[in-house]
């Protein structure tokens, strides 16, 4: 019925409470924990072999190899064991908890999938969660923010300036994801996963905290703040802006365009900001003039504050290489 993946790197520290949490279950229906170990090289395959060992009926191990990892702007990431665990999983259901998060109501999933199995229209559900730093405390604000009807849209999925929902709140009918190339190209994992179902039909929001995402130097949000991490980010946001037309719909491309312009504005000045000794004099200047006089002209300024930062970037691409010519004499 149900299949609840959880992938795992490093996580030693915290994988027992993960899946001690998923093991409380109280349902009326049968279901399967997936684990994706990612060859870690802590405690972590020895931690899964021995729940593996003790729960034989209930879990499923899968451990994979350091030369199947994908590198995402040269940053190691975990896409590959995210997608095959959630690929070799038989059930109806998929239920998601990354290795260092964890439930807190016993009848988490009971809940979840008596919602699916009466509401045919939603292709998933999430619902709302506490946030746990590595000290030991939690944050008072519990995420994400309720919607008023108690549902995500593709609108909301779209919008990574806010915490769309934890990835261990979500329970969705069985799909695969990161099938095109480009979804291998772009960080933002979970905005690909909630943007594809929410392109499916609306994500209901169940208004109880049922799980705790767990931040620590280890994690996700810690390697986004690395140079390498933060720049791989932005880069990110480019391609999946630039792409996930192909999944939403061209219905979106206004929203995606408006979204990508409060940052960006155009797709060649994301590009010339993140690549830009990639670009000769010539084309610097030409983006530049571009970014003035394109229509509408000065109006657009004020109604967009993207166009304005475009304007001021440009600039900055155009004599950044003759700041160094300075620099170097």
């Amino acid at each position: 019925m149900v299949s609840v993946c959880v992938v795992t790197y490093n996580h030693e520290k915290y994988l027992k409470e993960a899946l001690d949490s998923i093991l409380s279950q109280q349902t009326n229906f049968p279901f399967e924990i997936c684990i994706g170990e990612d060859e870690s090289t802590d405690n972590t395959p020895n931690i899964c072999l021995d729940y593996a060992s003790k729960f034989p009926d209930l879990i499923r191990l899968f451990t994979r190899s350091e030369k199947d990892k994908i590198y995402i702007n040269g940053v190691k990431t975990g896409r590959y064991n995210t997608r095959e665990t959630i690929n070799a999983s038989r059930g109806k259901y998929i239920a998601m908890c990354e290795g260092d998060d964890y439930w807190t109501d016993p009848l988490k999933l009971q809940k979840q999938v008596d919602f699916l199995e009466l509401h045919h229209e939603y292709p998933a559900c999430v619902h709302l969660a506490e946030t746990k730093i590595e000290t030991g405390n939690f944050q008072k604000e519990v995420f994400p923010e309720l919607p008023k009807d108690q549902t995500f849209t593709v609108l909301d999925s779209l919008d990574h300036t806010k915490m769309f929902a934890a990835t261990a709140s979500l329970v969705f009918r069985k799909m695969n994801f990161f099938n095109e190339p480009w979804m291998n190209e772009c960080f933002m994992g979970d905005r690909i996963i909630f943007s594809t179902l929410a392109a499916k039909g609306p994500i209901a929001v169940i208004p109880d905290v049922m799980s705790v995402y767990r931040r620590h130097d280890g994690g996700a949000v810690a390697n986004f703040m690395t140079n390498s991490g933060v720049l791989a980010g932005k880069k990110s946001r480019v391609v999946f802006f630039e792409n996930i037309g192909e999944v939403v719909g061209t219905s979106y491309d206004v929203e995606v365009k408006r979204i990508m312009g409060l940052r960006y504005f155009t797709k060649e000045y994301a590009r010339a900001c993140l690549l830009p000794g990639k670009l000769s004099f010539k084309q610097r200047v030409k983006g530049l003039c571009d970014a003035i006089f394109r229509k509408p002209y000065w109006g657009s300024f004020i109604k967009t504050p993207g166009r304005f930062r475009e304007v001021v970037g440009w600039a900055k691409v155009v004599l950044s290489p003759v700041k160094r010519m300075c620099i170097k004499k």
